[in-house]
């Protein structure tokens, strides 16, 4: 229900908001119009919605989404090689020095384990005793004998840095198994009975994962936008301080206004305006 509301909602503020752009026709040419947005696996699903929808209503402009992971993305950002870098964690101190930021919405990260382990909740400090190594079992919190397989991002991963940093594990854990990319922690929590791992919540739908309560709260908009809910992140687009494009102003600007965030709660997303 929710989807088609936003759905209906989406069109109507695309055909009614003052806000947005003007509509260019599809004759015009797009010379000046191509953006590159690159960055985080996990931000640019969400980023490629919102590419589709501006340019389905507003012909003359090209966008290309890159996902290359947060890193990537700001340094090709800071580069030049993109016009907007996408960011599923806080800028760094040395990337706020060439790059500017704009949060366009937010998400909460999700402890996953295996659809059948029967541990449907854990303590913030049960979750970081697990990713230290001092939990190793799964009997230790309610759930089967069985060892605790940990299952991490790889190294420059955005939602890797945010669930450290949230988790206040970073640079302490010894991951029992690296996967690429979002949809290989997916796959391999998947696969595996006892594998445990972590995801932001809009990539959930349709896998066969559970995304455990922390502390008997689950996540939910209100609680990652108040912060209730542990492990909120926010998504970011960043640019050059110096400046970005005509084109690509335009974008960010629409990605903020009403239509804009319509395509964020479409994607099931919680919206910042």
């Amino acid at each position: 229900m929710k989807k088609i509301i936003a759905i209906a909602t989406f069109a109507f503020l695309s055909a009614c908001s003052n806000g947005n752009p003007a509509t260019l026709t599809a004759e015009q040419s797009v010379a000046g119009n191509e953006i590159v947005i690159a960055g985080s696996t996990t931000v640019a699903p969400v980023a490629q919605a919102l590419a589709d929808a501006f340019m389905e209503t507003n012909p003359g402009y090209v966008l290309e989404v890159q996902s290359m992971g947060t890193g990537a993305g700001m340094t090709a950002a800071t580069e030049g090689v993109a016009d907007i870098g996408l960011a599923s964690r806080d800028l760094t101190s040395d990337e706020l020095t060439e790059l500017d930021f704009l949060t366009f919405a937010i998400d909460g990260i999700a402890v996953i384990v295996h659809e059948n382990n029967p541990v449907y909740n854990l303590s913030f400090d049960e979750i970081r005793s697990i990713f230290l190594g001092e939990i190793t079992n799964w009997s230790d919190v309610g759930g089967n004998n069985a060892e605790i397989i940990v299952i991490s991002r790889e190294a420059g991963s955005g939602a890797r840095g945010s669930f450290e940093a949230l988790a206040n594990v970073a640079d302490e854990v010894s991951y029992f198994q690296i996967a690429n990319g979002s949809n290989g922690v997916l796959t391999t929590v998947e696969q595996n009975p006892n594998a445990i791992s972590y995801v932001t919540y809009g990539l959930l739908v349709g896998r066969s994962v559970t995304a455990v309560s922390v502390d008997g709260i689950p996540f939910t908009g209100e609680g990652a936008f108040d912060g209730t809910y542990p492990f909120a992140i926010g998504f970011h687009m960043a640019f050059q301080r110096a400046g970005v494009s005509s084109a690509a102003q335009t974008f960010l600007d629409w990605v903020m206004s009403p239509a804009g965030q319509a395509i964020v709660v479409y994607e099931e997303y919680v919206p910042v305006a």
